[in-house]
């Protein structure tokens, strides 16, 4: 699923392979990356479902602080901006506390306003204390 996403941008075959993998459920790291394939395609709503599990677990796989704001940025999205400067913030400290490693982020969204529309734009190998900043100085705007 994530390298039909990261790999080839197939997003048809992408969110087929995270529906199937929603079903049998994972790791915090798999449904992050779930998630961030529901984010792409646009379903906010699906998205921050499986990004609620995803912090909800308490194993240490993955990035820490990645669900986190990967599930502010859907309750940005969703349009609740108090659930968003929340999640958000927690995974400012998160990073604050223990930035992740070089390469251990290969893409994050950013929220952006483009014509009056909030949108999300995705950096690749970003920075992610830097994203999580710009995602709550957009979120304060709002």
């Amino acid at each position: 699923m994530k390298m039909e996403y990261l790999g080839k941008h197939q997003m048809e075959s992408a969110l087929f392979h995270a529906a199937l993998s929603r079903r049998y459920g994972g790791s915090r790291d798999e449904l992050n990356d779930i998630g961030y394939i529901y984010m792409a395609g646009g379903d906010y709503r699906l998205a921050n479902e499986v990004l609620r599990l995803a912090v909800e677990k308490e194993d240490a796989t993955g990035v820490k602080g990645l669900a986190e704001f990967n599930l502010g940025l859907t309750e940005l999205m969703l349009g609740d901006m108090q659930a968003a400067n929340t999640w958000l913030t927690k995974a400012l400290g998160i990073w604050d506390e223990h930035p992740p490693r070089g390469g251990g982020v290969l893409c994050l969204f950013v929220p952006t306003r483009a014509e009056g529309k909030l949108t999300l734009q995705e950096k690749l190998n970003p920075n992610p204390l830097e994203t999580v900043k710009e995602a709550l100085a957009v979120a304060s705007i709002l």
